[in-house]
């Protein structure tokens, strides 16, 4: 087949092969399999440390990683039957959603504690995250009802309305970085100690910002120079070559990001419990 095809997204390794959107399949699924592979270390490393674990922080950590788990799953799948299933890719930014609310639990949560607002806790933290949990279950619902063809998927609504509560999320997670930051240096442990738990703290909040920002501005970008006389493929300019290029970094960040990231910091000491409660 050509390098180039008017449908751009119905081709891939299986069915309608094109050698291109296979090899992007294939690169994709390899960096997530690896991905997956590095969660069930993880999973392992931490079943090892439930005896020094409160019953929270283990909560939070199993909560993430079965989460993730199963995103990986989702984009697994995905991406190997050529990432043209709207219903799968849906359901995985909707999980990714649940990852960050967890992780705005678990931050948000030490940040009012260190600001001595724990009414806030519950009065405003606890119900912004199922507000958005039901928010991002709703919009994923909404548009796996709504699917439409490849000519005009790309740029439905629901995409940018997905993308937008992970930039709001992000934001207040930030936040919460700033103030886990400013009280770090008030904790009496070594400096060595401390420098290490921001830098997984930052590095994990540079990655979903990344991400954030990244897949955000693809929505728009595509919102805007998408309507009803030019198709998904034809943004692309009906190359394959563009498309895949364009769309393996922007999975990559959408998704693998925030998993890399949290798997960097996921660490007993720094990620959930730490020295700075």
């Amino acid at each position: 087949m050509s390098n180039e095809t008017f449908d751009l997204m119905e081709v891939g390794c299986f069915l309608s092969y094109d050698t291109i959107a296979c090899a992007r399949s294939s690169f994709l699924g390899a960096l997530v399999l690896m991905t997956m592979i590095l969660l069930v270390k993880a999973a392992i490393n931490m079943k090892k440390n439930f005896k020094d674990e409160t019953f929270e922080s283990v909560a939070y950590q199993v909560f993430i990683l079965i989460f993730a788990f199963f995103l990986s799953i989702l984009c697994f799948v995905n991406w190997l039957l050529g990432a043209h299933l709207p219903q799968i890719d849906l359901a995985a930014s909707c999980m990714k959603l649940v990852i960050l609310i967890n992780v705005l639990l678990i931050y948000g949560t030490k940040a009012l504690r260190l600001v001595r607002c724990e009414i806030c806790i519950t009065f405003g933290l606890a119900p912004l995250c199922f507000c958005l949990g039901f928010y991002g279950l709703f919009i994923a619902v909404t548009g796996m009802n709504d699917v439409g063809t490849t000519w005009d998927e790309c740029y439905k609504p629901y995409w940018i309305m997905l993308s937008s509560a992970d930039v709001v999320l992000v934001g207040i997670i930030t936040g919460s970085a700033v103030i886990i930051h400013k009280s770090a240096n008030l904790v009496a442990i070594e400096k060595v100690v401390v420098s290490e738990l921001l830098k997984r703290l930052w590095t994990f909040i540079v990655l979903i910002q990344i991400s954030a920002v990244v897949t955000f501005g693809y929505d728009i970008a595509v919102r805007v120079l998408g309507g009803s006389e030019l198709s998904c493929s034809g943004i692309f300019f009906h190359s394959q070559i563009v498309y895949s290029s364009i769309l393996t970094v922007i999975m990559t960040a959408k998704f693998l990001f925030p998993l890399w990231g949290f798997l960097y910091a996921f660490d007993r000491k720094s990620f959930i419990t730490g020295p700075l409660e």
